[in-house]
């Protein structure tokens, strides 16, 4: 594709978002350019609100592509809505060239069929995968409280605080998609946040989100000094047990994870055709 953009010398700026409706506004006006519409940010008002309170959601229109950034100590998510896969290219030179200095990082979500349209467009213009997920699911059959399952227990606060530490520690944060402490707060006054002690210890937890129909994986993380004691299937029955009152269940696994995809297959996950394609522009 032709680079029209390198020919244009306006300056832009990123702004801040200052509430939910701006986003709203941003998608609209997104929407309105008429040739069709590609993007890979979807609203969640309480996530999205965290980030507009700590003033790190920012935009840029470059063209007909609206940008949203969200900016952290190591990296800015970014995140695009635009009418076309032209429209995307000519944007994201523009962005390589601008942006150059800071980590970037881009998620591709979709069927394969989807992504393998999108992403030699990142590609073409500077950016590489760093990384991938694909999506299992499981249909849920209900399993019982059992006394090995028992003994992990939902997070009290003081927890939740010790387990948001433990992600930042033992996960890569690029990937994960670790959340800001007021969002994991919530999941744990909400109980979606399992933990296992060994000698007042945390020895592992699995953390979820939920809403009527389906139940959603997000951490799942056995503490290295306890590994080999059985307790990472402790947990996961436990999850399952905690997802019996939905219908199904989805979970992202990182695809070089051998060991992960084998479990999700051993307690009745199938793979679905989705991805999530992690593009970077300079690579941590």
């Amino acid at each position: 594709m032709a680079r029209l953009i390198a020919n244009i010398t306006k300056t832009w700026l990123m702004e801040r978002i200052e509430s939910i409706d701006k986003i709203r506004q941003l998608t609209t006006e997104a929407r309105a350019k008429g040739k069709g519409f590609l993007t890979n940010f979807y609203l969640d008002e309480f996530k999205h609100s965290i980030w507009i309170g700590k003033g790190s959601l920012l935009y840029e229109w470059i063209v007909d592509t609206c940008f949203l950034f969200r900016r952290t100590s190591n990296y800015w998510n970014a995140f695009y809505m635009t009418p076309s896969l032209e429209d995307l290219d000519h944007s994201l030179f523009e962005v390589g060239r601008k942006y150059n200095e800071y980590s970037l990082i881009f998620d591709v979500v979709g069927r394969q069929e989807q992504c393998s349209v999108v992403i030699p467009v990142f590609k073409q213009n500077g950016f590489f995968e760093e990384n991938s997920l694909v999506r299992f699911i499981r249909i849920n059959t209900p399993i019982e409280l059992d006394q090995e399952i028992a003994l992990v227990k939902r997070a009290s606060l003081e927890q939740t605080h010790l387990v948001h530490h433990l992600l930042h520690q033992y996960m890569d944060e690029r990937v994960e998609q670790i959340p800001e402490i007021e969002e994991y707060e919530q999941w744990g006054k909400l109980g979606h946040i399992l933990v296992y002690y060994v000698n007042d210890e945390i020895a592992g937890f699995f953390d979820y989100e939920k809403n009527v129909t389906t139940t959603h994986t997000r951490h799942w993380l056995v503490h290295p000094k306890f590994r080999g004691r059985h307790i990472g299937s402790v947990l996961f029955r436990r999850f399952l047990y905690e997802a019996n009152d939905t219908k199904r269940i989805l979970s992202w696994v990182i695809r070089s994870n051998d060991i992960s995809i084998q479990n999700h297959y051993h307690y009745g996950f199938r793979m679905e055709n989705m991805f999530d394609y992690i593009m970077t522009n300079n690579k941590q």
